[in-house]
């Protein structure tokens, strides 16, 4: 991060060397929005002329963070934003500077939210992490996690590496497959969806050969990585315009692309919309198992305008509600199967960590392999009941640390 960060501050002071030229510091200051603290600051500034020595303090004083400043600096490139928000930035990618303050910003983030925010809540007695689970914690009936989140912890190794077995132990992390999917194609019947994971394809490759117009056996990595983000984009009613901005493609091209995946999974894109319209209807959705979730609506609407908006934010939080909801239920019921079918003793055999549809065991080396028998048959028997046709998968992984 110091490195990247000096590497900006000295690329912006390269590329705007000549916008200095005939200025005192001071002045420079102001052309780039640097604060002077006071009159006798200032004072000191305006002696000084030599960019040589102006250079260290401008290094020192350039806000990476400040959005005054660097929106002046982005004017000054010749690069025309209104904000500097990151959502406004991604349409500018062509942009040298955009891409490593973009990249700067991301380690920033990443280094206080799963660095030192982590550290701060490590017990000092047991050395360990001790997070609070909300079984209600979000409007899906999803689990949410505070002091730590420890359910937004990155999936690359090396965030998760940092997240140990005690010794003698093994953590068994078993993650449901493609859960959202496998539910969408069973709770809607969608006969494309379902033949497609009868016959041992990946959803997201299927999406990406449509896309691409490509033979299964022909979709790269990269294709088949679009094809995931195509799939949850569209799975939830999502706009060719945000199908534009996720894959830096032409509008025309992102409609393309929603059009032909709704005309393959056509029986779940009518459903979805069908439930909606009934859960905006009735004022509430349900999940497979039964759960409802309440919607707000007014009983009066001020225009057209605000009718049709909260009903469209409704028939999305509905279905959203539906598959997200039936996930939740699912991983809570296996939950609840593991710890009072455990064979093995708390002593033994105990869950650590939920994280949406994977969940996080640790487990005695001595019985890892009796241990993963138990959680897969467990896991799989309980998701099968909602999936029908669709063949239940839970993937497993057994290691010393945390790995996706």
């Amino acid at each position: 991060i110091p490195q990247l960060e000096e590497s900006l501050k000295e690329y912006i002071l390269d590329k705007l060397s000549a916008n200095f030229d005939g200025k005192n510091l001071y002045e420079i200051a102001e052309l780039l929005c640097i604060p002077v603290k006071s009159k006798k600051e200032q004072k000191l500034l305006e002696t000084i002329t030599d960019f040589h020595y102006a250079k260290d303090w401008l290094m020192e004083n350039i806000n990476l963070s400040s959005h005054k400043q660097i929106l002046t600096v982005m004017n000054l490139l010749g690069i025309s934003v209104p904000n500097t928000n990151e959502q406004t930035l991604r349409d500018y990618m062509s942009f040298e500077f955009i891409q490593k303050l973009l990249e700067f910003r991301e380690l920033k983030k990443l280094l206080t939210t799963y660095g030192e925010n982590i550290l701060n809540k490590i017990n000092p007695v047991t050395k360990c992490l001790h997070p609070e689970f909300n079984q209600n914690g979000t409007a899906t009936g999803r689990f949410s996690s505070v002091n730590p989140n420890c359910q937004n912890i990155p999936a690359d190794d090396v965030f998760r590496s940092n997240f140990v077995a005690r010794d003698g132990f093994k953590l068994i992390i078993a993650d449901y497959n493609q859960q959202e999917y496998r539910l969408a194609g069973a709770l809607t019947g969608d006969k494309q969806i379902i033949a497609a994971y009868k016959a041992g394809h990946d959803i997201h490759t299927s999406t990406a050969a449509i896309a691409y117009n490509v033979p299964l056996s022909e979709v790269t990595k990269e294709q088949r990585f679009d094809g995931k983000r195509i799939n949850f984009l569209t799975l939830y009613g999502g706009s060719p315009q945000k199908l534009h901005k996720v894959l830096n493609l032409s509008l025309e091209r992102s409609k393309e692309i929603i059009d032909s995946i709704n005309n393959s999974y056509s029986t779940s894109i009518k459903f979805r919309d069908l439930y909606g319209e009934k859960a905006f209807e009735v004022g509430y959705s349900i999940t497979a198992f039964g759960r409802k979730r309440f919607y707000e609506k007014p009983k009066i609407y001020s225009s057209l305008e605000e009718f049709n908006a909260i009903k469209k934010r409704i028939k999305r939080q509905a279905y959203n509600a539906l598959i997200q909801g039936t996930g939740a239920d699912i991983v809570k019921l296996a939950m609840v199967e593991c710890f009072y079918n455990n064979p093995f003793g708390l002593d033994n055999f105990r869950m650590l960590l939920q994280v949406h549809d994977e969940i996080v065991f640790e487990v005695r080396d001595s019985i890892v392999d009796e241990a993963v028998k138990f959680i897969k048959e467990t896991l799989e028997r309980v998701e099968q009941k909602f999936l029908g046709e669709i063949p239940a998968v839970v993937e497993i992984n057994v290691n010393d640390f945390w790995k996706k």
